[in-house]
């Protein structure tokens, strides 16, 4: 890993946020059950998911920073 944190894109796995490329925090990727994952604790609009899956297919979760960052640029559109 780099001193920064980050990840090279080789690298990237089903807990690193595809985004920032930082730990994406998901409880499964921690052997944790799903109900216990931050994401369980949110309502996430369906244009969101949407949107999510348009800019970043077939990648793992984004973390909750990004997701915050991109539900504040949604609602500046």
């Amino acid at each position: 890993m780099h001193s920064d944190n980050r990840l090279r894109a080789e690298e990237l796995s089903a807990g690193v946020c595809p985004v920032c490329r930082l730990d994406n925090g998901c409880a499964m990727v921690h052997n944790r059950p799903a109900d216990t994952c931050w994401c369980m604790t949110l309502h996430i609009p369906e244009g969101m998911l949407k949107r999510i899956k348009e800019d970043y297919p077939g990648s793992a979760c984004i973390c909750k920073n990004c997701l915050q960052e991109l539900a504040a640029r949604m609602d500046a559109e």
